[in-house]
């Protein structure tokens, strides 16, 4: 059994109700009160993050992290929760996930981004798959100028890696044990979990 993180930015909608069968869709109440991992299949779990499955999208506003944080929502269950009760519950989900699956279809998602960091430096493994058309966008073909002195000759030789293509998230990538470029979430993901079952059995 495996226990998922779902990062990436939050949608009313979201592509996360498609993995979990989403129960804690069936009502606004139940996705912020549930709180409870969800069977997602094969064993494995979702652990987070919760957030409100309100198709109105009154709790996906900018900055609410699909939780009305700091924001009244449409009054269904009350106003959204505190952005530090957000915080608390995202980062609980987090520390209790072996996997953190990011799905990157925005530059502006630095909630994913900081969770990512968080992950990686709890020892987590951390998956990420980009979408197809933003990745290429990102993408630039950079020359890079790196020299080193060789001793020997006492002159300055190319390092191996100068015509290397980049794009604005390398940095992030890093962290990543498996990096997928895809035109959907869930599809992504299920790839992915295929791939990493056959080549590390059940516990991935």
């Amino acid at each position: 059994m495996v226990n998922f993180y779902f990062a990436g930015k939050i949608s009313k909608n979201d592509w996360r109700d498609e993995i979990t069968s989403y129960e804690v869709g069936e009502t606004y109440y139940s996705s912020i009160q549930l709180r409870k991992d969800i069977d997602i299949g094969e064993g494995d779990k979702y652990v987070g993050p919760f957030f409100v499955a309100c198709d109105h999208g009154c709790y996906h506003g900018a900055n609410s992290h699909g939780a009305g944080a700091g924001l009244e929502g449409c009054g269904v269950i009350g106003g959204g929760l505190s952005r530090t009760m957000v915080h608390k519950m995202c980062l609980d989900g987090i520390r209790r996930c072996d996997v953190l699956y990011a799905w990157i279809d925005s530059k502006d998602c630095f909630g994913t981004i900081s969770e990512i960091g968080y992950a990686a430096a709890l020892g987590k493994k951390v998956w990420i798959a980009y979408e197809k058309d933003l990745l290429e966008g990102m993408i630039k073909s950079n020359l890079y100028v790196d020299f080193m002195v060789d001793p020997e000759k006492g002159v300055d030789v190319w390092l191996p890696d100068h015509c290397s293509p980049t794009h604005d998230m390398w940095f992030m990538s890093q962290f990543a044990s498996i990096v997928h470029i895809g035109f959907d979430a869930v599809e992504s993901f299920e790839q992915m979990r295929r791939e990493m079952r056959k080549k590390h059995g059940a516990g991935i």
